[in-house]
């Protein structure tokens, strides 16, 4: 009788049928989790946070008119060539209609007066950046004033001017 009592008490159940299945589930599915978990937050932890572009100069253009009608934005690339300009209306004031079609954008030279050519005005009024060139970036960076005449001419009628202030330090 011992005998059947210690074979008995010393046998080792496994599980029969769903209970082995069901364990080994289990035990499937939390390290299928512990795995993501670990995923996850290396992912998130390696994210880093967005570069936020800032305006390296800024003039407030007004017409005689009006003072704050639009604001030119200039934003220094990694690399030349991709400096970029960019325009913002002033949401208290209607946009000018199509008489601008042929008005010019120029820097004013803070040391010499000197003006010099930007662009086309009707370029920068696209949902898309102005790309600037190498000089007309450097023309921005040392200009004391920018202005939008009516035409190709610097000494044409002035539509707008604005002074060009420096808001971060960039390199050149």
């Amino acid at each position: 009788m011992w005998k059947n009592i210690e074979s008995t008490l010393d046998k080792q159940t496994k599980p029969r049928g769903w209970k082995r299945v069901w364990s080994g589930w289990w035990s499937a599915a939390a390290l299928t989790c512990v795995a993501l978990l670990f995923l996850v937050s290396r992912s998130t932890l390696l994210t880093t946070e967005p570069k936020i572009m800032t305006p390296g100069y800024v003039a407030i253009m007004s017409s005689e008119e009006k003072n704050n009608y639009f604001v030119l934005m200039a934003y220094k690339g990694d690399k030349p060539g991709k400096s970029s300009l960019r325009l913002k209306w002033n949401a208290n004031y209607k946009t000018p209609e199509d008489s601008m079609g042929k008005a010019m954008l120029w820097a004013k030279d803070k040391i010499t007066g000197e003006m010099s050519l930007v662009g086309h005005f009707a370029a920068l009024q696209t949902l898309n950046p102005q790309l600037l060139s190498p000089d007309e970036w450097k023309a921005i960076k040392n200009s004391s004033e920018l202005l939008i005449t009516v035409n190709g001419n610097p000494n044409s009628q002035i539509l707008f001017r604005g002074t060009c202030v420096e808001l971060s330090s960039t390199e050149s």
